[in-house]
């Protein structure tokens, strides 16, 4: 399957309202990853030099959500809210059509 978005780049705001994802989730997430030692540009996340907003590659922040939160193993209680709600966000992203490959 290939998902299929209005556009490739998205601000933050716009990212958070096409997966539906609360901020609170979406930056306890972020938290969570660089506590890890990760970069959130392994999210998608990015910056144009000039700029103070950010913005990110949605289908990269897509395989990331996929890659870390729905296959992902439970090991505390807020893991399993983080779950849950990653399975409600793919469940509820709005304007994205699927097409099965050739």
């Amino acid at each position: 399957m290939i998902l299929k978005f209005k556009k490739e780049i998205y601000r933050t705001v716009e990212l958070l309202k096409e997966f539906g994802i609360s901020k609170a989730t979406f930056f306890r997430w972020q938290s969570k990853w660089r506590a890890e030692g990760r970069d959130v540009s392994e999210m998608g996340k990015f910056h144009l030099k000039g700029s103070v907003r950010t913005y990110w590659l949605v289908r990269k922040f897509a395989a990331w959500l996929l890659a870390h939160k729905v296959k992902e193993k439970i090991v505390f209680e807020e893991d399993v809210k983080d779950m849950r709600e990653a399975n409600r966000v793919l469940l509820n992203v709005s304007d994205i059509k699927y097409e099965e490959e050739n």
